[in-house]
């Protein structure tokens, strides 16, 4: 007998310790509710989201969707865009949001409002992120398709509320196809400013920009869309380039480049390229047509700068440092 009230504990025990493993989600809200014309919403108060972590999913369940015009949004309690998020085209009856670090605090202060047209809202859930995501610097994480200029992801000007003049705006792509380009643009959907480029996406596993002073006056005001075609938005990054190693994206490897004396030598160039030097301020204080395999240029102030040299579809960028 005690032989088996000790096996007991023991099974006790290891049920008490692996029972998280089988929690797979917390029902945040669940009923029948009609989203009319922006005429309807669901509240959900700060509490709901004392457990929720970065990387936990935000799931929106929704029946009687209309595939014409229906429209998701997730507001804070100000009545404005959840930060991380933005208005979604609903085409399906699960849609989820990955919380970043910036929708957390939003959610955990003042809840959430479940809002938009045409659909039911019928559950809300909280799901454990299963921990694949790249989380770090991440402001927006899902996966919105692209079609042949069919599609965008919209992101929200609180989303930027940290991001600061000299960061890099990355977009994370996947499933590119032939002919895929990326482009941003602003809510009036013309050429973001200082982000005019579209990019040719053929290789390559993300594309970004540096954010001038003017871009950021324009992100914090009114977001951004994420736009292009043919390829999959996975994921929106805020980068501080002095603290987070800007990686390659393209192989340039024949570039080699020394400072001395305040003069930046660049060698192993490809003609047709094109070289943009930034201060910390986000500033644009060089952008050089290449017509040969190297180039000098002055820098004018000690400091560090942002270099970036792109040729064709590659591009390589990193700080250098100017004593």
């Amino acid at each position: 007998m005690k032989k088996s009230i000790n096996l007991l504990s023991v099974q006790l025990v290891l049920y008490l310790c692996f029972l998280p493993s089988y929690i797979t989600a917390q029902n945040l809200w669940t009923g029948s509710l009609v989203i009319g014309n922006w005429d309807n919403y669901q509240s959900l108060d700060g509490a709901s989201f004392n457990n929720a972590t970065i990387g936990d999913i935000l799931k929106i369940t929704a029946t009687d969707i209309d595939m014409s015009s229906a429209q998701l949004s997730l507001n804070n309690g100000s009545w404005v865009d959840l930060a991380g998020s933005g208005m979604v085209d609903l085409r399906t009856e699960n849609y989820s949001f990955v919380i970043t670090s910036v929708m957390l605090t939003e959610l955990q202060s003042n809840g959430v409002l479940v809002r938009g047209k045409n659909y039911t809202l019928t559950s809300v859930d909280l799901i454990p992120g299963d921990g694949n995501y790249e989380l770090n610097n991440a402001v927006w994480l899902g996966e919105t398709v692209i079609g042949n200029w069919e599609g965008y992801q919209a992101i929200c000007a609180g989303t930027f509320v940290n991001a600061q003049v000299g960061n890099l705006l990355r977009v994370k792509v996947s499933n590119v196809e032939q002919g895929a380009q990326g482009h941003l643009s602003n809510s009036s959907w013309g050429d973001l400013i200082d982000a005019e480029a579209y990019v040719e996406l053929s290789g390559l596993s993300y594309y970004e920009f540096t954010i001038t002073s003017s871009m950021l006056a324009e992100l914090q005001s009114n977001g951004v869309l994420v736009r292009g075609a043919n390829y999959t938005i996975k994921g929106i990054y805020v980068i501080d380039p002095l603290t987070t190693q800007v990686d390659r994206y393209f192989e340039l490897s024949a570039v080699n480049y020394r400072v001395k004396d305040r003069y930046l030598s660049l060698e192993g160039l490809q003609k047709g390229g094109l070289v943009s030097i930034y201060n910390l301020n986000g500033k644009k204080i060089h952008e050089i047509d290449i017509y040969n395999s190297f180039l000098n240029v002055q820098l004018e102030n000690k400091g560090l700068y942002i270099i970036e040299i792109r040729s064709g579809n590659s591009r390589y960028a990193n700080k250098i440092l100017v004593e």
